[in-house]
């Protein structure tokens, strides 16, 4: 059960609709009844529907949440983190760039700063 103000922006139809609040106060669930909501009560296709949060434990959570308010259809939402939705939008422009996870992260850090530091000396020097 949602209360008032998660009942108001639950219910929110007019434009986009950003739920902010701080943790455990219920914002997961007030998503997933407004896109049911959408869904079930006004006929958006599930597909127009971007839910986006930080991390990818929530995004699996609002999914899982989703499944039991829509069913077959939860499939179509498309439920992202932040970071997941911009690589997605630029993957989408042509951008073809490469992840890096660990190590390799190091690795590329590493060589970035003894290049800048191969910089300063070569400037210091001439």
């Amino acid at each position: 059960m949602l209360n008032k103000d998660q009942s108001q922006a639950a219910q929110f139809l007019q434009g986009t609709c950003a739920v902010i609040a701080v943790p455990g106060s219920g914002k997961t669930k007030t998503m997933m009844q407004r896109i049911a909501i959408l869904v079930n009560d006004h006929n958006v296709a599930p597909e127009s529907i971007l839910g986006l949060t930080f991390t990818r434990n929530a995004a699996e959570e609002m999914r899982n949440r989703l499944k039991t308010l829509l069913g077959s259809a939860a499939h179509r939402v498309m439920l992202l983190t932040i970071h997941s939705f911009c690589h997605y939008l630029l993957r989408n422009e042509g951008y073809v760039f490469e992840m890096l996870y660990g190590k390799e992260q190091l690795i590329l850090l590493r060589n970035v700063v003894n290049y800048h530091c191969k910089l300063v000396r070569y400037f210091h020097e001439n």
